[in-house]
């Protein structure tokens, strides 16, 4: 599932993936409490009313699923030092929100925080040049994402409530 129309024919033509859905900042084509999980990477930036996404994504959930939200980070290292020139201020990018503002809408529908962090420096344009890409990837890698608020993207694992 995606918000943009020319990612599922890109997917649909790398992967022979047949079931690819379009959101559209509606109803989750899925019954109440039927999933175990949802993973949303870097999309809730996109969505003119991310607080509907996370609704319908509680609505679908199981009781304890998971919601994964991974977004820019406008309070890390390099959305902070490069301003305006940072590679997350997108005309796309109509719902950025800092971490606090994510942790806030989602305790307020109900959903517990079970850990939050956020990913490396690949906002920097020089940490995505080989050699120094890979002192971002490598720990990437390993651990995922890390505890601490100052990386490119915020990552946030929630439980519903």
């Amino acid at each position: 599932m995606d918000v943009e129309p020319q990612v599922l024919e890109v997917a649909a033509e790398n992967t022979g993936l047949s079931k690819l859905l379009l959101y559209t900042d509606k109803k989750l084509p899925f019954e109440d409490n039927s999933i175990d999980a949802v993973f949303s990477f870097q999309v809730v930036e996109h969505l003119q009313e991310p607080k509907d996404f996370i609704l319908e994504s509680k609505r679908i959930l199981k009781q304890n699923g998971l919601f994964v939200l991974t977004t820019p980070n406008i309070k890390g290292l390099p959305a902070r030092l490069l301003g305006k020139k940072w590679q997350g201020y997108r005309h796309d990018h109509i719902s950025l929100k800092a971490p606090e503002e994510w942790k806030t809408i989602l305790r307020e529908n109900n959903y517990t925080i079970l850990e939050d962090g956020s990913t490396g420096l690949s906002g920097f344009p020089v940490l995505r040049i080989f050699p120094l890409v890979l002192l971002n990837w490598v720990p990437m890698s390993i651990f995922g994402y890390f505890k601490w608020h100052l990386g490119e993207s915020y990552v946030l694992i929630a439980k519903k409530g």
